[in-house]
């Protein structure tokens, strides 16, 4: 449970930082109560479908292809949700969503690899320590 809430949590940062970069880019000045609800809802999910990334049993090929037509899923659901429906096979909504994507992909990667970097400088200092 605990794992879910934090995937949960994750998600509606990472949607957040995504959704209001948006707006900033589109000039959007104004948002609806529903509009923010429902990326905090929508983007939570998308932290929690993410979590398909701890699943041993599938190949990353998978687990990416699940992922990427799951959040995209999400991001049609949402969209129709606020009334957006007249977009969602645009090229610059396709092409937005795809690079929206791999940046955050990107984002995610880096600090992965930050986090495996600081856990290995932890154990070499612990290994130098004992000897």
């Amino acid at each position: 449970m605990r794992k879910l809430l934090e995937a949960f949590l994750i998600g509606i940062g990472y949607g957040t930082i995504v959704y209001v970069s948006c707006l900033y880019i589109q000039g959007v000045e104004t948002q609806t109560l529903s509009n923010i609800a429902s990326v905090a809802l929508f983007s939570g999910v998308i932290g929690i479908v993410s979590l398909i990334f701890l699943v041993d049993a599938l190949a990353l090929k998978w687990q990416l292809l699940i992922h990427f037509l799951s959040v995209f899923g999400l991001i049609v659901g949402m969209n129709a949700y606020n009334g957006f429906t007249d977009q969602f096979f645009h090229p610059l909504f396709l092409g937005g969503f795809v690079l929206i994507y791999v940046l955050v992909w990107l984002v995610m990667l880096y600090l992965t690899h930050e986090k495996v970097n600081r856990i290995n400088h932890k154990l070499e200092e612990k290994r130098k320590n004992k000897s």
